[in-house]
């Protein structure tokens, strides 16, 4: 028994002994005889508890620690039972990234939870021969489209950008995601979510041909929200979850996979969602994009489908986390670094002083910094790269892999050991960067005060084949937006940031926080000289400003006193710069009066807005002129007045007699039954393409899953009956794309006039300086665009003219053109003038007809009763057989009644076109001296009490009598005008508008997509006519 018990004992203490030596050896291992020193490794996190202990919320400070402890700069460790190296010094980090041996990536499990299938996929965290390849067609592809180089489109897109937060710093929020970043009463933004689609948005551009307009954007920054989750919940060395991957099963929330695969999953679904967006529309002759030359090479051999292995092609799931690789950085990442860096700015003014005297000697406050600008800024970039350095975006850069047996500073290295760069250490070198912990951008001057690259030693991008493939456009959009946000604003925050609470995840964040940004005036001079000679010249510029602004005696009420430089238009501004027709409305009940007298900087004006007062001015030929506005200039090529409805005088007179006159004779304005047909068909190809989708590549431009894009959709079917009377051919359906291009161009022009012709108008030389200087070349550009296609038509015809055949209108005006010749720069019969003039004819029709639809549509959705009334009245009158026709009109007066409620409650052209007076006169008492600006409150006396008795309602009976018949005597409505200034379209727009309600009433019912709330109708754009910002809507078979 006892010797029983003495082998028990001793088999026990054995087994004891033997489980102490594996434990300590195990501890104890080293994987080479000279690997770095380091702490020992235990079960399961090997050495990550060491890292834990020493500092849990800063693993590259803890890693410092482990150097100054084992008093080396390379430290060996192992991260669960993979070995690892934390190389915390500059000279050796530099070697590490220029061996070709070191630029293997670990098989991380961070990495792999971003896929679907959990597979090695994207550029970043991947290597090996897919890796080679993809990373190649990235890049070079994304180079292609502006990505890693100076790109005039990216920096417009950049600039563009920073328009828009500009906008919404000075003036608040204007759409509701907007609100959870900027608090409405404070103004103070936070940071970093503010930024979110300011470079997430140019990189989209880049991937997907679109940029979503700032009305659009909730979903970039719900994106930016999960990416900046995913870096903040991350650490620098991949989690604990990566070493030992299944304890996501045990502790899914501590170990914060579940957190991680969520946020990783929504932003790669809005992901999948464009590059399935792209597709749709793919087209292999026309790759406009980053995405639709990858599709292309899928359809060339590769799989759609991931297989779910480690090794990789071109294939879809490869797409979205490649995507994914270069979209995340600018949703989060960069808005992080420039949050770090305006703290920075914050807590060291003199620096901004420094900044805003460079921006001012060299810049000025008239228009943004350019990257142009950049070698005379010096100053500027060196507080961007100190920035780079001080905060080290990413501490321990992304993890390298040994991919062979090697040496490294003397230390051995084996095959597949993790190499982690400790960059922020590196930056914080005192033997590399004197007085590390201080702010001070001169670090990286040189005496002469120019930039020094060779002073600049920090890594914040990495380098070698490893470099962050994003370093170049991280570093121009940091500069440009730090210098912009320097010109344009004081940075101030409540509580004085502090670094010490900064964040490490996958990258260093600050914790989110509040700053405000308040908007420069300028900077203001005090000694008492430059005051006194301020005020003298203010006394001498008011003075000047009552005599240039002084209304004329007996003017109709309006303000006494105006802007400098704008006049009442500045009051107007201030008012409804949105809709300055309401501005108009306002002041007229302020002063009360119908007859509101103004002043548009240097042209005395009057806006009616009384319905029996406008018929009087509409009917009267001495306020038939029209005013020499610069928004009408800027259309022709050389800056001159041409065309028929900006023009005035004999030679108007003449070009509108003969336009119109023969354009009748082609079915222009008149009943025409072989234009007519030509409708016919064209409505027949609309409903072709709303019943069966699209068959060409632009038309899935304008339809996607069912639904059509408004107004677009209409541009063709519009454009194409115009341009069959002008030239007696339309063009084919395949053929379309380029009506849908000039219709995009045509809105363009709309949406960014403003009723009175923009500030342009009064100022021409503004169009010079930023930002009027974008809205002048987008009105130009667009403009530009319009008259060269219509002139590729003219020219056309012109090459086949023969004066014995007379083939169309565009002949008859060719003829007259010979009589003219030599043609003189007067206003006659000439090339420039019958651009222009067939331009004002065909502008309305593709953009101001087609609008009116939409408006229509929407109100539509909000009046389901009204479509069936109408549907039941078509059906009864013309079946299902045929198309209804203009002989049906009187047969359908709910239909017709409908149209014109809606041209009514939704006035096109709010403030009609401006008149002039052509002489002294009177109106109603008051006294007009001549060229004085006439406005007619078109959409003030469409929605008239007394007129209407209920305007705000959409009524289409109050157009039909007791016996439910059209009386025209109950419309009192102008929508095209009236007297010789009427809109010579009117006749064409009404049967064209009413031909296209019936047809799509008598074949289809209106739905929207099934997430959208019906639409807000007091959200329209005021630009030269009313629009509804664009929107989609399905056309569904009756």
């Amino acid at each position: 028994m006892s010797l029983s018990m003495s082998l028990t004992d001793l088999m026990l203490t054995a087994t004891v002994m033997l489980l102490v030596a594996y434990v300590i050896r195990y501890v104890r291992y080293r994987p080479s005889e000279r690997f770095p020193p380091g702490p020992p490794r235990l079960p399961l996190l090997g050495s990550y508890p060491f890292l834990l202990a020493f500092n849990y919320r800063h693993l590259h400070r803890a890693a410092a620690k482990l150097s100054e402890l084992y008093q080396s700069k390379l430290i060996g460790l192992y991260l669960g039972s993979v070995p690892a190296v934390v190389v915390n010094d500059y000279e050796t980090v530099r070697e590490v990234l220029r061996r070709s041996e070191f630029d293997g990536r670990p098989d991380l499990f961070l990495a792999r939870l971003r896929d679907e299938r959990f597979a090695r996929r994207g550029i970043f965290f991947t290597d090996g021969d897919s890796w080679r390849e993809q990373r190649k067609f990235f890049l070079k592809t994304l180079h292609d489209f502006g990505f890693g180089k100076r790109n005039d489109t990216v920096e417009e897109d950049l600039r563009g950008g920073l328009t828009d937060l500009i906008d919404l710093l000075r003036g608040g929020p204007k759409h509701e995601h907007e609100k959870a970043v900027v608090d409405e009463r404070t103004g103070s933004a936070l940071c970093p979510q503010v930024f979110f689609a300011l470079f997430s948005n140019v990189l989209l551009r880049m991937l997907t041909a679109t940029r979503l307009e700032r009305e659009d954007q909730a979903v970039l920054f719900e994106v930016g929200k999960h990416s900046l989750a995913f870096h903040r919940q991350g650490d620098d060395y991949g989690l604990a979850l990566s070493f030992v991957p299944w304890i996501r099963h045990i502790l899914p929330e501590f170990s914060r996979y579940r957190l991680l695969r969520e946020v990783n999953q929504k932003a790669n679904g809005v992901i999948r969602a464009l590059a399935e967006n792209c597709e749709k529309t793919y087209d292999e002759n026309n790759i406009r994009c980053f995405i639709d030359a990858y599709i292309r090479e899928l359809h060339r051999g590769g799989s759609k489908i991931s297989s779910g292995t480690d090794s990789f092609g071109f294939e879809y799931d490869q797409l979205i986390i490649g995507c994914a690789d270069f979209l995340v950085p600018a949703f989060s990442a960069i808005p992080a670094k420039l949050g770090l860096i305006l703290q920075r700015l914050v807590a060291h003014p003199d620096v901004v002083v420094k900044m805003y005297d460079e921006l001012e000697q060299h810049v000025g406050t008239s228009r943004l910094p350019l990257l142009d600008d950049r070698a005379n800024l010096p100053y500027c970039e060196a507080v961007v790269r100190e920035g780079l350095r001080i905060d080290t975006l990413v501490p321990s850069g992304i993890p390298h892999v040994a991919t062979v047996d090697t040496e490294l500073a003397g230390f051995q290295i084996p095959e597949g050991t993790l190499i982690i760069n400790g960059l922020d250490y590196i930056n914080h070198q005192g033997d590399v960067f004197p007085e590390p912990n201080r702010f001070r951008p001169e670090r990286f001057l040189g005496d002469d005060g120019k930039l020094s690259l060779e002073l600049d030693k920090s890594i914040p991008f990495g380098a070698g084949r490893r470099v962050c493939a994003g370093e170049n456009f991280a570093r121009n959009a940091l500069f440009l937006t730090v210098a912009t946000l320097v010109q344009q604003f004081t940075i101030s925050m409540e509580e004085s940031p502090d670094p010490k609470q900064h964040l490490t995840g996958v990258i260093r964040t600050a914790p989110d926080f509040l700053i405000k940004f308040s908007a420069l005036a300028g900077k203001m001079l005090v000694s008492t000289s430059m005051l006194l000679w301020s005020f003298a010249i203010a006394l001498l510029l008011y003075r000047w400003l009552r005599v240039a602004n002084k209304k004329p005696t007996n003017f109709p009420p309006g303000p006494e006193y105006s802007v400098p430089f704008l006049g009442d238009y500045g009051w107007m501004l201030v008012i409804n710069a949105s809709h300055l027709h309401k501005a108009a409305i306002k002041l007229g009940d302020f002063y009360r009066t119908k007859i509101l007298g103004i002043s548009l900087s240097r042209f005395p004006s009057i806006v009616v807005n009384d319905l029996a007062v406008a018929r009087e001015v509409l009917n009267r030929r001495e306020f038939d002129g029209r005013p020499d506005l610069y928004l009408a200039r800027l259309r022709d090529k050389r800056f001159n007045r041409r065309g028929i409805f900006f023009t005035d005088g004999p030679a108007w007179k003449e070009q509108r007699w003969f336009i119109l006159r023969y354009l009748r004779d082609f079915g222009f304005g008149r009943r025409f039954p072989e234009h007519e047909a030509e409708v016919n068909s064209e409505l027949l190809s609309l409903i072709d393409l709303l019943r069966d989708g699209p068959k060409y590549a632009h038309e899935h431009t304008i339809m996607k899953d069912g639904y059509v894009k408004c107004p677009n959709v209409l541009f063709s079917c519009f454009a194409n009956s115009f341009l069959q009377i002008v030239s007696g051919e339309r063009f084919p359906r395949e053929e379309c794309d380029v009506l849908f291009n000039a219709g995009s161009n045509a809105m363009l022009f709309q949406r960014n006039g403003d009723d009175y012709g923009t500030i342009l108008s009064f100022y021409p030389w503004m169009r010079h300086i930023y930002p009027f200087s974008r809205k002048f070349n987008t009105l130009r550009e667009v403009s530009l665009r319009i008259n060269e296609f219509i002139q590729s038509i003219i020219e056309k015809y012109l090459q086949t003219h023969d004066p014995n055949h007379v083939r169309c209108f565009l002949d008859l005006y060719f003829k007259q053109m010979e009589k003219c010749t030599p043609q003189e720069e007067s206003f006659t019969f000439q090339l420039d003038q019958l651009v222009l003039g067939v331009v004002d004819f065909f502008f309305p029709a593709i953009s101001g007809a087609t609008t009116q639809m939409a408006l229509l549509f929407e109100r539509l959705l909000h009046s389901p009763h009204v479509v069936e009334r109408m549907q039941q009245e078509i059906d009864d009158v013309v079946g299902h057989g045929r198309l209804p026709t203009l002989d049906d009109r009187p047969q359908l007066p709910f239909t017709e009644a409908t149209l014109r409620e809606g041209m009514r409650i939704d006035t096109l052209v709010p403030s009609g076109i401006a008149h002039r007076v052509q002489e002294d006169t009177t109106l109603q008492g008051y006294d007009l001296p001549k060229d004085t600006l006439v406005l007619i409150g078109m959409d003030a006396m469409h929605n008239q009490k007394e007129y209407w008795g209920d305007p705000e309602c959409f009524r289409p009976d109050r157009f039909l009598d007791a016996n439910g018949k059209l009386c025209l005597a109950k419309d009192l409505s102008l929508p095209f005008g009236a007297g010789k200034r009427l809109c010579a379209g009117e006749t064409f727009a009404r049967n064209l508008m009413f031909l296209t309600l019936a047809a799509l009433m008598q074949n289809f019912n209106l739905r929207q997509p099934p997430s959208d709330l019906l639409p807000d109708l007091t959200k329209r754009i005021t630009g030269v006519i009313i629009s509804p910002r664009d929107y989609w809507l399905r056309f569904e078979p009756r």
